[in-house]
């Protein structure tokens, strides 16, 4: 969606025109670490904030496997940090975090990224060994 506002000032001699876009998507979202009940997510400014300051705006999807509809869907958070903490997350499920840049005009688009909690009382870091 495109939206924009503009407005017009004078300041005495010239007439100004302030063009205000909606931001474009966030860059390079990844996933920084990940638990059992926990993930947590960074990203860089958007290429075109298009205006002075901006915030994100997070929704946090929980999907299940045998379901393909969405089983929780809630915006999680809106921050002016580009890094989040999502908490209270089931084990071994599967999620999707969308991060969207939100300025004065509106709200970007959002990129998002999957990713599945790990087994609970479960180490990652652990071989397996056959006797």
């Amino acid at each position: 969606m495109f939206c924009c506002c503009y407005c017009l000032i004078y300041n005495g001699k010239h007439m100004i025109l302030i063009l205000v876009l909606d931001p474009s998507s966030v860059n390079f979202l990844k996933m920084l670490d990940r638990t059992a009940n926990t993930a947590s997510v960074e990203w860089q400014d958007p290429c075109y904030i298009n205006d002075n300051s901006v915030n994100y705006s997070i929704k946090l999807t929980n999907k299940t496997s045998s379901d393909r509809e969405n089983t929780s869907f809630e915006t999680y958070d809106e921050t002016t940090n580009l890094q989040s903490e999502l908490t209270r997350l089931l084990p071994f499920r599967n999620y999707t975090v969308q991060v969207a840049p939100v300025n004065s005009v509106g709200k970007g688009p959002y990129q998002d990224l999957s990713f599945q909690t790990h087994i609970s009382g479960i180490s990652h870091n652990c071989y397996i060994k056959a006797a």
